[in-house]
């Protein structure tokens, strides 16, 4: 495949929100035409610290400047620029460039120290021959050099090419020295080399450059560190200031991918045309039947005949272009059907017109048989033009379709880069349903829907944070000690609780049934334990506290009409949810009993809790609704919650979980589980595909977050972190 090698320049200069008359940053790139591209770029990052910015203006200006005439000079009078030895020329253009900077320094009566002064001044030149860039500069002070290298095993590693960079020595004559050495190499293709500001590596560290710029294009990776900057708010006064260079590998025009090269073509229908029949083609056509049928249909009248003079004068009078025009235009066309309606209603008509017919010279009838295979391609013409024309119309419709459908994806992928997932999401979701009705009828369309699915895909798979996982089996719980399947449990120290909506609470420790407690008040259909509290709810909706290795009732008064209770204990209170009176109700516990209800929520706004299946606190009360939604509240009041879109879309979700240690949201259905930040962003999503049964509980231990969960007469548990 043939390729186009080029240099990629990409730069960032973000400055900083609060500005400090002290501090100066500058970025250049100089691009080189004509001969000077024998030299290739001069570049680099100026960052000057305690001087007044007047002074470092000045010196910055004085510094590119002159580095750009000494360099290039040296270029331009060559006689043969190719064989010049770049390395020599950049350390002359330096040498002068520091001579001029010390005289000025001098003259202008500066104070003007080493130390203020943070640059790297740069040239980097691609060599055609290697595919590679021939790199060389000088560095001084907090601007890093550093480079992304593709190993021998296909990985990439950030090296700092400055680590073992000799030390400025002070110069005697005006005890400083600027650009005191140089360093070169080579870039290579595969290679990124990139300058930096002391605040963008702290900001953004190597290895999140390397995470970045090894898998996206460099103007993409460009765009996501902007995109992480200027969200980011700090009080410094710094500069972020970055230089990118890469060498680009460009593919030739001829070699776009077949499905690519086939939507672009399709875009381009529209303005294609093709010419099957011209209007002088269909002129001449009628101008032929014309005489024709005065042949044919009209005996020669001498009496009607003119004189010469005469005929001349009415042959350019406009009353006789105007008789012609209407017998042409109506009263040929009134005949012709006139005839062929005797020609089909009556047969002395036909017998007569056969008659005609064959008392025709034979030059006559060759003469009408052409007549007759014109008429039909004049006829089939139309036909014809006319089925382009709904062909035309059916390829700009599919082509519009196509493009759509591509500025979906294409606008999915921007927002996917600034991180705005929710729109990423909802713009793919949009594609796929644009994508189902394009037909795929020839390779052509096929071809298409092909690549569109593909980069649908891609987009898609980033965005849904899908992770098949295998849980490690805890314990197993026997068929013969409890009904299947397990429906929840709770933990107390080192001890799992465990029921199976039977009258019997089951103790496991050490993967093992250590104890069963029997319940008198009914089967238990919920636990709800924090801290070294333990409380069972059976069906008869009676509450039973766990102690001394008993289940003893206690006393409490839920809100009448209350059928089933979902709730959370928070403290020395009980938190439940009413979904038809949309209503959360407070449980305070005194003594030996939890008081009577008290009305939790003051202000629910537009929440909808109707579907409500789960509740969590965390000093926040999350509500679950059984499609996803959750509610957030906060002393009785609705908050504002971003949740992000879940695909699959949740239709069943069963449980909510966190608490107060926990940085994240927990949320189960079937064989899935779906984490959210505290914000509502989604972290990520495991799949338990292994498991032979839906999931029926979930609790998260510890603050390495690992999920434990029942699934039938089994405990499992998963390490995130």
């Amino acid at each position: 495949m043939e390729t186009e090698h080029d240099i990629s320049l990409e730069e960032i200069y973000i400055p900083a929100k609060h500005s400090k008359d002290s501090y100066l940053c500058e970025d250049f790139i100089i691009y080189p035409d004509g001969k000077e591209k024998h030299g290739g770029y001069v570049l680099g990052i100026i960052e000057i610290r305690t001087s007044p910015i007047e002074e470092s203006e000045k010196i910055i200006k004085l510094i590119v400047n002159t580095l750009k005439e000494k360099y290039y000079n040296q270029i331009n009078t060559s006689p043969d620029p190719t064989k010049l030895n770049l390395e020599t020329i950049f350390e002359y253009a330096l040498q002068k460039t520091n001579d001029a900077l010390a005289e000025f320094v001098q003259i202008s009566h500066i104070n003007f120290p080493l130390e203020n002064l943070n640059y790297v001044i740069a040239v980097a030149k691609p060599n055609s021959h290697t595919k590679d860039i021939d790199f060389i500069f000088a560095q001084h002070g907090l601007i890093n050099v550093s480079l992304l290298h593709k190993t021998k095993q296909n990985n990439y590693k950030i090296i700092n090419v400055i680590e073992n960079a000799p030390k400025f020595q002070e110069n005697d004559d005006f005890g400083l020295k600027f650009f005191a050495s140089t360093l070169n190499g080579k870039i290579y293709h595969h290679d990124t080399i990139y300058l930096a500001t002391e605040i963008f590596q702290n900001y953004i560290p190597p290895h999140k450059v390397n995470k970045v710029l090894s898998t996206n294009e460099l103007p993409t990776a460009i765009d996501y560190f902007k995109s992480l900057i200027n969200n980011n708010e700090n009080n410094s006064y710094l500069t972020y200031a970055a230089i990118f260079i890469r060498m680009q590998e460009k593919k030739a025009l001829t070699e776009t991918p077949v499905s690519q090269q086939s939507i672009d073509q399709l875009i381009s229908t529209n303005d294609k045309t093709e010419k099957l029949l011209t209007p002088t083609f269909t002129l001449n056509i009628v101008d032929y039947l014309n005489r024709l049928w005065t042949k044919l249909f009209h005996k020669k009248n001498s009496s009607s005949l003119h004189g010469m003079k005469q005929d001349k004068k009415m042959r350019f009078g406009v009353i006789k272009y105007i008789f012609n025009a209407l017998k042409i235009c109506l009263a040929y066309p009134i005949m012709a059907l006139f005839k062929i309606y005797k020609l089909i209603t009556q047969k002395e008509a036909r017998t007569k017109a056969k008659d005609k017919l064959k008392s025709l010279h034979l030059i006559n009838k060759g003469i009408l048989l052409t007549v007759g295979a014109l008429v039909l391609i004049l006829v089939g013409s139309i036909f014809w033009l006319n089925y382009r024309q709904d062909i035309k119309k059916q390829e700009a419709a599919y082509a519009a379709n196509v493009q759509t459908v591509q500025n979906l994806v294409n606008d999915a992928q921007v927002n996917l880069i600034y991180k705005d997932e929710n729109k990423s999401l909802t713009l793919i979701k949009q594609a796929e349903s644009a994508l189902a009705t394009l037909p795929q009828d020839d390779n052509n369309q096929k071809s298409n829907y092909a690549e569109l699915v593909k980069q649908i895909n891609n987009i898609k798979n980033k965005l849904l944070h899908i992770e098949k996982v295998v849980p490690q089996l805890v314990a197993e719980v026997s068929a013969v000690d409890s009904t299947l399947p397990l429906a929840g449990l709770c933990h107390l120290g080192d001890t799992f609780y465990a029921y199976s909506n039977n009258n019997t609470l089951l103790e496991i420790s050490n993967q093992t049934i250590s104890k069963k407690i029997i319940s008198s008040a009914g089967d238990i259909v919920n636990l709800f334990c924090e801290d070294n509290s333990l409380y069972a709810l059976t069906n008869q909706n009676k509450l039973l506290e766990y102690k001394d290795g008993q289940l003893n009732s206690i006393g409490i008064n839920w809100m009448g009409g209350l059928q089933t209770i979902t709730g959370a204990l928070y403290g020395d209170r009980l938190y439940v949810v009413d979904a038809a009176k949309e209503q959360i109700y407070k449980h305070q516990k005194a003594d030996n009993k939890f008081n009577d209800a008290q009305t939790w929520i003051k202000n629910k706004k537009d929440a909808k809790l109707l579907t409500a299946t789960s509740l969590s606190i965390d000093g926040n009360i999350y509500v679950l609704n059984k499609d996803g939604k959750i509610n957030k509240f906060y002393n009785g009041e609705l908050q504002e919650f971003k949740q992000a879109l879940i695909e699959p879309a949740l239709t069943n979700a069963q449980k909510i979980y966190t608490n107060l240690d926990l940085n994240n949201l927990y949320i189960l259905e079937d064989k899935r589980i779906i984490v959210l930040n505290k914000d509502g962003g989604l972290v990520n999503q495991y799949a338990f595909e292994s498991l032979n049964s839906p999931i029926t509980d979930i609790m998260i231990l510890g603050k390495d977050e690992k999920i434990i969960l029942t699934s039938e007469n089994k405990i499992y548990s998963v390490k995130l972190k």
